[in-house]
């Protein structure tokens, strides 16, 4: 007899839930307009994702096929961002007001993180510490259909 799993579906509310804000998280480097923060489109409850800040949805190429263009992601701010382990995707937003998502990792000079798409097409970044304003785990991605 084979035992079926149970998938999580997420459940849509406008009472009780996370956050979803209809706009991109660049996983490219992209400058977008100011963040509508105040006003979220739904709330989104998710098993497994109750400690995520908000969804919004992915937009770019350069991490795919681990998130692709049009998934919304589960993001969880960073508040302490001192420490940030390598290898670990995260939501980076610069001090200009970019945004971007990207594997993190060592950079070649001191001071800078090293920013890694997934997708070969695309080239690694250095960014310095100094220039990033806020950081946000990428906890994970729902893909449409």
């Amino acid at each position: 007899m084979l035992k079926t799993e149970e998938v999580a579906t997420p459940q849509i509310s406008y009472t009780d839930g996370i956050p979803y804000y209809d706009e991109s998280f660049e996983c490219g480097f992209d400058e977008l307009g100011p963040s509508n923060v105040h006003n979220p489109d739904i709330l989104i409850r998710m098993p497994g994702y109750e400690k995520a800040t908000l969804w919004c949805n992915a937009s770019g190429h350069s991490m795919e096929p681990e998130i692709s263009n049009g998934d919304i992601v589960a993001l969880q701010r960073i508040e302490d961002i001192s420490f940030l382990p390598y290898g670990d995707v995260y939501g980076i937003i610069t001090t200009n007001g970019m945004r971007t998502i990207k594997r993190l990792g060592r950079a070649s000079k001191e001071g800078f993180y090293n920013l890694i798409p997934t997708n070969k097409d695309y080239d690694e970044q250095e960014i310095p510490i100094n220039k990033i304003a806020m950081v946000y785990r990428v906890m994970g991605a729902m893909k449409p259909f």
